[in-house]
């Protein structure tokens, strides 16, 4: 999945921007990302060492990375952010294949191996508040709704069959995509156009007898009206040729693209977690997302201003995080994480990066 921040003049402006509003009511300004899934980690790297499966494993996971200022009116929280949110749900067929481009029909089993897959990548500028309360018996809660401008997004989803033989193989199926992007020239192409959409997320938190409860739903209602979105559909059947199928380089046999109005909803993304409220602490709980859920387990330690985390969803990786306050000057908070499967080198990532004004 890639990173949010190709496009430097982009950033650039933002960060500018968020500076002009930061000189009379900023709070903090910052980066943050999220990666989690529930098999090994999401690289072609880890994926292209995994062969296809007759019996594939279910696949849910997202990346997640944000740009964003906070400032305070009338003690009212605000928030300006620069978002891109990347999900998956499918198979490790699907995956293994995609960071293969090719499979070599040799050396698999003979069998139908299943594909599918479908994936959501969406990015918006947003300004937005924050209404928080505390509740009775320490129950609280915030809800955070926002205005947002979709910038650019992609959706696709795929069904297919991996058919091998002991003399040949192969692959048929179908491919669904939308975009903010054509596929093909049109006749009559008319520019996409999205209207201010509207997303909402969604936290409580409790205590009770030294256990923390705490809830969360990023894009609990989404509304995302887009106007002449460009969109393709394909067939597509592969079939064998010097022992491999190269299903990457092939056309469709037969399809069509054009524009049409859609509504989007983004995927929402549930996360409970239960914890021990002290610095030593086990946690666990249930992540959620489009109809799936994976358990995870975590220990924390904090101490002097650091935080160390290791998580694991799943029990499929391994994620360590590492936190530290007023790291180089005051004020600067920085996070970083390294995450591993079981097959594919660690990967490290910046998770965290804030300053307090």
């Amino acid at each position: 999945m890639t990173s949010l921040f190709s496009n430097g003049r982009n950033a650039a402006i933002f960060c500018l921007h968020i500076g002009l509003v930061g000189h009379a009511y900023a709070l903090k300004i910052g980066v943050e990302s999220d990666v989690v899934t529930n098999k090994g980690v999401l690289t072609n790297d880890y994926w292209k060492n995994q062969q296809p499966k007759t019996n594939p494993s279910r696949v849910v996971g997202y990346s997640d990375v944000r740009l964003f200022s906070e400032w305070e009116i009338n003690d009212r929280p605000f928030f300006l952010e620069k978002r891109k949110l990347q999900t998956f749900v499918g198979n490790t067929n699907a995956l293994s294949m995609a960071a293969q481009e090719k499979v070599s029909t040799q050396i698999l089993p003979p069998g139908k191996y299943g594909i599918d897959a479908k994936l959501n990548s969406y990015e918006w500028n947003g300004v937005g508040a924050r209404f928080i309360s505390k509740g009775l018996a320490g129950f609280n809660w915030q809800l955070s709704p926002k205005v947002v401008q979709l910038k650019n997004f992609k959706k696709g989803a795929g069904i297919g069959e991996l058919e091998v033989s002991a003399s040949d193989g192969n692959l048929t199926g179908t491919l669904e995509r939308e975009s903010s992007r054509a596929y093909g020239p049109l006749l009559h192409e008319q520019p996409v156009s999205s209207t201010l959409g509207f997303l909402l997320d969604a936290s409580f938190a409790t205590f009770w007898s030294g256990v923390n409860l705490e809830g969360e739903i990023s894009n609990a209602y989404s509304y995302l009206r887009v106007d002449q979105a460009h969109f393709s559909e394909r067939s597509y059947q592969v079939v064998e040729s010097s022992g491999e199928i190269q299903f990457s380089k092939t056309p469709s046999l037969t399809g069509r693209y054009g524009q049409r109005d859609r509504l989007y909803r983004i995927p929402q993304i549930a996360k409970l977690s239960i914890s021990k409220d002290n610095n030593e602490s086990y946690r666990g709980g249930v992540l959620s997302m489009d109809g799936y859920a994976m358990p995870w387990l975590g220990v924390r330690l904090a101490k002097g201003g650091q935080v160390i985390e290791v998580d694991t969803y799943a029990f499929e990786n391994l994620t360590l995080k590492y936190q530290i306050k007023n790291f180089v000057i005051r004020k600067l908070t920085l996070g970083v994480s390294v995450s591993s499967g079981l097959h594919a080198k660690p990967q490290v990532r910046l998770q965290l990066l804030t300053v307090d004004l």
